[in-house]
């Protein structure tokens, strides 16, 4: 016997067709809309079923459900089972005890912490406060940092450094320079034995110290290769041995240009230009023969005084310049392993 079509309320039939074209909707609500949109055109229900992927049996469930309720009728049942011991206002005092600040002298919330902090008022547990947690994407146990700059150029500068990156000057090298330091020199007091068959290698415990270490690398920008130079200490003569280092390698007919995040004021002798006190800086030096010393030029348009104040030598430029000379040293091929103790290659 075939079914009469399927009678619709008024105003469903604009919901229905709005839910059924839906790109953002559940599937589940779709295919309802669209199992009642085609009853209601009196299709039989193994053709509905066949249409929309599902039995014909549950075709027919979800016709008798919408001829009782209406819409509602289309919604998921309440389901059979354990009803939650923690409601929606414990998981309130949950979020709201993670998002204060923890006790005294923790820096962040763990599950332990929440769940002595809630004992008094919900009494649960840490297992139970962490897969809470997981459900509502709330992660306390991870910190993201940023950096917020108060200089009022900053958005300037940080075009000056992202315009080299994307569209460098031609026969320029650009490194991207940064610092480690505090790294704790270490030997073990006895050799460290290799992998055999049946056993990882094997590290003694104890170590000597040697003090400390900074490594100072340059990644050039363009090529992915990575310069390593290890010094003892920050100091500015170690930093400008480095820089230094990186221009005597650069290849005939280029130019070294540099981005160094800092907040430190550097004056180096050698070099004839300034550290700006910025997070954010770039220059620019070329090697020039002249009386058989090495000249450079700040092309910082970010803060042209502090340049003009290094040396009185120095030509201060607004970026980018119009052309870039040429340098006229010769230099051997150009090698990425750097520095006088240790060499980062990364290609």
């Amino acid at each position: 016997m075939r079914l009469r079509p399927l009678e619709l309320r008024d105003g469903d039939r604009a919901v229905l067709e709005r839910r059924a074209r839906s790109k953002t909707a559940s599937q589940r609500n779709v295919t309802r809309a669209r199992i009642i949109l085609m009853a209601a055109q009196g299709q039989p229900n193994t053709a509905i079923a066949q249409a929309v992927g599902i039995n014909q049996w549950q075709v027919g469930r979800w016709r008798k459900r919408y001829k009782n309720k209406g819409l509602d009728g289309l919604k998921d049942a309440p389901r059979p089972g354990r009803p939650l011991v923690y409601g929606h206002d414990d998981r309130l005092k949950i979020v709201k005890t993670i998002c204060d600040e923890p006790p005294a002298p923790a820096s962040r919330w763990t599950m332990d912490a929440v769940a002595k902090s809630l004992a008094d008022d919900v009494g649960i547990s840490a297992s139970q406060i962490y897969r809470i947690c997981v459900s509502l994407d709330l992660k306390p146990w991870q910190v993201r940092s940023w950096m917020t700059s108060h200089d009022p150029d900053f958005w300037e500068k940080a075009a000056d450094v992202c315009g080299l990156y994307l569209n460098p000057p031609e026969n320029a090298i650009v490194y991207s320079i940064d610092e480690k330091s505090g790294m704790q020199a270490k030997s073990r007091t006895n050799p460290t034995k290799p992998v055999i068959p049946g056993l990882p290698a094997r590290q003694e415990f104890e170590y000597r110290r040697h003090g400390t270490a900074v490594l100072y690398a340059a990644l050039e920008v363009h090529e992915g290769g990575v310069d390593g130079w290890v010094a003892d200490s920050t100091r500015s003569d170690n930093f400008v041995a480095f820089l230094s280092d990186l221009v005597h390698r650069t290849p005939k007919g280029s130019s070294c240009t540099a981005s160094w995040t800092t907040c430190r004021r550097i004056r180096p002798r050698r070099w004839r230009s300034s550290w700006m006190t910025t997070r954010m800086c770039s220059f620019t030096t070329h090697r020039r023969m002249l009386a058989g010393s090495t000249r450079s030029s700040c092309f910082c348009r970010s803060s042209p005084g502090a340049c003009s104040a290094a040396a009185s030598s120095t030509r201060s430029m607004t970026w980018p310049p119009s052309s870039l000379p040429s340098s006229t040293t010769t230099t051997g091929p150009r090698s990425h392993s750097a520095g006088p103790t240790m060499a980062v290659p990364s290609r």
